[in-house]
């Protein structure tokens, strides 16, 4: 994995270039109080409890899906569930 890195010009500090904002885990430009790297143990890609949105499905379905108005469609595929 790469790690992208730049020099900020107003603080002449080195940080990780994120280009579409900061995410998680990723410290302050400046000395910040609030941040406490030494909790992260974990990265948080691998944290699945916390951050896991959904299951992988097993089995799906395609459901088409048309808007009558203006005659578009759009084919989405759908988990299947059994209870």
């Amino acid at each position: 994995m790469i790690e992208l890195r730049y020099v900020d010009i107003n603080t002449g500090l080195e940080s990780f270039y994120c280009p579409e904002g900061a995410y998680l885990h990723i410290p302050p430009l400046g000395p910040n109080s609030a941040f406490d790297e030494i909790s992260f143990e974990m990265p948080w890609w691998k944290n699945e409890e916390a951050y896991c949105i959904g299951r992988l499905s097993r089995r799906t379905r395609r459901v088409k899906i048309i808007n009558m108005l203006t005659d578009h469609e759009d084919i989405i595929e759908v988990a299947l569930k059994y209870y």
